[in-house]
């Protein structure tokens, strides 16, 4: 086993919308309240946001992406699902959202749309959304089992018919659709 640490450079090519579940694990009292979180404050929990107030996604959402793209194909006489969830790993937990010069993004704009919450029927949701994004994905890669170059062309598959974030491909949505490109 042979782990190397490969970059990938992804471009945004729709608006990212983004779902942070954090917000779950706020305490709730025994009652319910009958103050509802404005749109602003709803869009703000669902962003993820490092403490220097660059945004971010989980490292994980692309490995994710990855493993679902690689559905129906074949690693040599494998699977290529199996081979990749076993041989590719986040190389860091936050990948920070740059723009197309290389600085980091703090902002978003917020998407209000309806959705259908099985509970609850039809809601108004808000999420943060960025509409031009680009980052750049640390992976570690077993490179005995799978090559770096394997891996992009992958991770360019997934980001047409997977995606990252809220409302994605893999979910039914056009958003968070991505392409890559190894730099190291």
């Amino acid at each position: 086993m042979k782990i190397e640490r490969s970059k990938f450079k992804i471009t945004g090519l729709s608006t990212l919308l983004m779902c942070n579940p954090e917000h779950m694990l706020t305490p709730k009292s025994g009652l319910k309240t009958a103050k509802k979180p404005t749109a602003e404050e709803q869009a703000e929990t669902s962003v993820y946001r490092m403490a220097n107030k660059q945004l971010y996604l989980p490292t994980l959402c692309f490995r994710q992406s990855l493993i679902y793209a690689g559905g129906g194909k074949k690693v040599g006489k494998r699977s290529a699902r199996s081979v990749l969830a076993a041989t590719v790993f986040p190389g860091t937990d936050k990948t920070g959202l740059i723009d197309a010069k290389g600085r980091p993004i703090t902002d978003y704009e917020m998407d209000i749309r309806g959705a259908v919450n099985k509970t609850a029927g039809r809601i108004v949701i808000s999420r943060a959304c960025v509409h031009h994004w680009n980052c750049i994905a640390e992976l570690d890669i077993d490179t005995d089992m799978i090559e770096p170059k394997l891996i992009a062309d992958l991770l360019n598959e997934a980001g047409t018919i997977s995606g990252v974030g809220a409302y994605r491909p893999s979910c039914g949505g056009w958003f968070g659709r991505f392409t890559a490109e190894i730099v190291s």
